[in-house]
């Protein structure tokens, strides 16, 4: 306590903290309890970055450091951010139910929960809060509901599994508004995987979408490529996709090649197919982003070794067009993706503006008299109804 408090003493307005970041720092028990009464006191708290912060603690620490955080943090109501990754709490995960629940649909934009130790019985448990944070939707008026604040989820790095992964298609599924999921490398096997896919089918605004090094498919099993490439059609705003080390060989992606011939994926700009295709696919992936992928600049094949020699005619021409588009082909297996970040909301496009009526012109409004055209032509008007008429023109 007294080696985080000579830094808490510092703060002249608490009201005014708007971030923390405490990355890389080994937080004991006294010390989160004396950070966690400081930040009910930071009513302007907007993002809180506590990835990493449990290094060298015993497992007697970790729970109670942890439950006096998060029992802090969902009463910020301003939290917008918050980011926990890289402390591999495992099994004390249920200290985040609190925060995910109070803040998770109302508020959060962003939860980071990697390489956070997650197994299916922990995973299952943060799932169901997420789930539960999602703002009720009337089945009356789903239009007139609250939606949810939460766009930007990552759990990669953890041992999600089969078991727990219904939880998180549902969890998803709840929070609509999602746009970047990160879930590589999250040991989900075809069933997971499937259960993941078909929770995010819901989630049509979806730019982001990391499911590298989960199996989209088993050998004589369950194959999940139908699914993925029916849930793909849906998303159609995606600027980046990976899907690499997922076992999708030739007839999985000449499903997924089919859905982008249907010209919807105009803003995908990265493509991660780090699988091991047969070469006979190439040209028809070469025909696809030439015709139908108009801002692709990235594209990675790892893995590939007749990609890796250059002995594809097909791939060299992929190569020479990303390039063109000032995007590269990646093949270096040392290559990481970037992590997805909160961007704007979209601002629906006004609808146009409705026309002003005409304004008559001047003998339109000197003859206003819908039946004095008639008796002008009969040369039944009187003289003072064409004066008066007369008296209407102007200049």
């Amino acid at each position: 306590r007294a080696d985080i408090s000579k830094y808490i003493e510092t703060v002249d307005d608490f009201a005014a903290v708007g971030e923390i970041r405490l990355s890389k720092n080994s937080v004991g028990v006294e010390a989160a309890a004396a950070l966690g009464e400081a930040i009910v006191k930071m009513t302007s708290l907007r993002i809180a970055t506590l990835s990493d912060i449990f290094t060298g603690r015993l497992n007697t620490e970790t729970p109670l450091a942890l439950k006096s955080l998060c029992d802090a943090l969902q009463h910020t109501t301003t939290l917008s951010e918050l980011n926990f990754g890289h402390n591999a709490v495992g099994a004390y995960a249920d200290a985040f139910v609190g925060v995910i629940e109070a803040r998770g649909g109302h508020g959060l934009r962003v939860i980071d929960l990697q390489d956070q130790g997650l197994a299916p019985a922990s995973g299952n448990i943060v799932a169901a809060a997420l789930e539960r944070a999602a703002p009720a939707q009337s089945t009356a008026d789903k239009a007139a509901s609250p939606s949810s604040t939460l766009r930007v989820f990552i759990a990669r790095w953890n041992r999600l599994e089969d078991g727990s992964s219904a939880g998180w298609g549902a969890a998803f599924a709840a929070h609509r508004t999602l746009t970047a999921i990160h879930l590589e490398r999250a040991c989900l096997r075809a069933q997971g995987f499937q259960n993941v896919v078909l929770g995010l089918a819901s989630c049509p605004n979806l730019r982001y979408l990391n499911l590298d090094d989960n199996l989209g498919a088993e050998v004589d099993g369950l194959n999940t490529w139908p699914d993925f490439a029916k849930s793909l059609r849906r998303w159609t705003k995606l600027a980046f996709l990976a899907i690499g080390s997922c076992c999708l060989d030739n007839e999985g992606l000449e499903l997924i090649l089919d859905v982008f011939r249907e010209g919807r994926h105009t803003k995908l700009v990265t493509l991660a197919l780090d699988n091991d295709f047969d070469p006979s696919v190439y040209p028809a992936l070469q025909e696809v982003i030439a015709d139908h992928l108009p801002a692709l600049k990235q594209l990675g094949l790892i893995g590939n070794e007749e990609v890796e020699e250059g002995d594809n005619d097909n791939v060299e021409e992929i190569r020479t067009l990303l390039k063109a588009r000032g995007g590269e082909l990646v093949t270096d297996d040392e290559h990481t993706w970037p992590l997805p970040v909160d961007q704007p909301d979209e601002v629906p496009a006004a609808p146009p503006a409705a026309a002003a009526p005409a304004k008559p012109s001047a003998p339109e409004r000197a003859l206003s008299d819908p039946a004095l055209p008639s008796k002008i032509a009969s040369g039944t008007a009187t003289v003072d109804e064409l004066e008066a008429a007369l008296a209407k023109l102007t200049v």
